[in-house]
């Protein structure tokens, strides 16, 4: 799918195409998908159950033992 290993944590893939950048963060058997563009995690996460047999959560409210907020129209993230 073009995502890449990063050097400095080899649980954290990335992809840049057409100038967005697109992370995929393992743990165990968790994953959180991040970019910019809706469409783009809709697409790899499509490609993704093609592969492998997956639930589906939706958007990210907790993880590894933190609760997850934000704020769109303010454009922050709260971890806690």
């Amino acid at each position: 799918m073009g995502y890449m290993c990063t050097e400095s944590d080899h649980a954290v893939f990335v992809h840049l195409q057409d100038g967005k950048l697109s992370i995929i963060a393992l743990y165990v058997d968790d994953f959180t998908m991040a970019c910019k563009d809706l469409e783009v995690i809709l697409c790899d996460k499509k490609e993704l159950k093609k592969h492998y047999s997956m639930t589906d959560l939706g958007e990210i409210s907790y993880i590894l033992g933190m609760h997850i907020t934000w704020d769109r129209k303010a454009g922050h993230i709260d971890l806690s």
